[in-house]
């Protein structure tokens, strides 16, 4: 699946659906988050000044931003790294191969080799 930029350009808001709510704080403003950082990866000085930068110019063009804080990223990335090793990156392995491409081991788990989950530890928190 081949990423969809159209869908994710922020033109004919109105005919996407789900993408425009009005909302009672912005008083229906269009309104844009920032993720200033997920806990995780934190950006360089030069990087979070122009973020600053960014923020500025929907508020000066008379619309909303704010801050988004994204929620437990490093839970987020614990779940996904099980899901994406539950066959032991097999999935992975196969759509790498299609493409004639090599795996990048920490799409398929922590960097390491992945190990087969069974079904008695594959419960989240385990």
């Amino acid at each position: 699946m081949s990423f969809n930029e159209t869908a994710c350009a922020l033109e004919n808001l109105q005919l996407k659906a789900g993408s425009v709510e009005p909302a009672e704080a912005s008083d229906g403003k269009l309104c844009f988050a920032i993720e200033w950082d997920d806990s995780i990866v934190h950006p360089h000085p030069p990087i979070a000044r122009e973020l600053r930068e960014v923020k500025e110019r929907p508020l000066t063009a008379g619309r909303n931003a704010i801050d988004w804080v994204p929620n437990d990223r490093p839970r987020c990335c614990d779940i996904i790294g099980r899901v994406n090793s539950a066959d032991c990156g097999e999935e992975i392995k196969r759509s790498c191969d299609k493409g004639g491409e090599s795996v990048i081991l920490s799409l398929v788990a922590d960097g390491n080799e992945p190990k087969h989950l069974s079904t008695f530890n594959s419960r989240l928190g385990s």
